[in-house]
């Protein structure tokens, strides 16, 4: 499917594969892993149930003596998975132990990845216990890991969970800044974009390039907005 068969009104918000707003005890994981047959700056291509089937079983090798999924769990493409990854002492070495394999499965096999892992904790938040919900996306293109290196906070955006499926920003609490509670999936919808942007550095370069050349083909820059639309409900 490539981003042109988006219909007009198609949902941009991104959808987690658990409940949250529940009783959380000890550590909640979640992954999405979507692997991309093509992306450029104006299409993206994804790859068909039966592509990925066919793909499975090499990947499950793949990914066995990595130390990254717990015995007798298995990761699939384009579905939500909770709780199946070892717990490697934070989100972050986590989440990077994960794209660091997914990148070296990318290098051997060409395949890209869009990869949403987010993680919900308990933790102590102005002397009061809250569960905390952190996001950390990358993407993954001909190998290369090309949008999360850890301390860009803005990208790996922490909230506290409220009541009535909504959510709080505390990012930038450390620095005096306070935001309003906004629905999960508008927190959702922030990372999203977020994601996007980042992205949309890596595939500035070609365009200032087509610039320089006079083939430039188009009036913006990063994602065509088609290509966003359709990564998006993948996300």
């Amino acid at each position: 499917m490539t981003a042109g068969g988006l219909t007009q009104g198609e949902s941009m918000t991104p959808h987690t594969g658990f409940n949250l707003f529940g009783k959380i005890e000890g550590i909640y994981q979640n992954v999405k892993i979507t692997p991309l047959k093509k992306i450029t700056a104006d299409e993206v291509e994804f790859f068909s149930s039966e592509e990925k089937f066919d793909m499975y079983s090499e990947f499950r090798r793949f990914m066995k003596d990595k130390n990254i999924l717990k015995d007798g769990k298995s990761l699939y493409f384009s579905e939500n998975f909770c709780n199946k990854l070892l717990w490697q002492g934070s989100s972050e070495k986590t989440a990077d132990a994960l794209f660091n394999a997914l990148a070296d499965f990318s290098a051997a096999k060409k395949i890209n990845f869009l990869l949403n892992y987010h993680c919900a904790q308990e933790e102590e938040i102005n002397a009061e216990k809250k569960i905390v919900l952190t996001f950390h996306p990358e993407v993954i293109i001909d190998g290369k890991r090309l949008i999360n290196d850890f301390p860009d906070v803005d990208l790996n955006r922490r909230f506290i969970l409220l009541e009535e499926c909504k959510v709080q920003d505390i990012t930038y609490q450390d620095c005096g800044v306070k935001s309003e509670p906004v629905l999960f999936g508008e927190a959702c919808r922030q990372v999203c974009e977020k994601t996007f942007a980042s992205l949309d550095k890596y595939f500035n370069v070609d365009y200032n390039v087509s610039l320089v050349f006079g083939t430039a083909k188009r009036e913006y820059t990063g994602l065509a907005p088609e290509v966003r639309k359709a990564l998006a409900k993948k996300f």
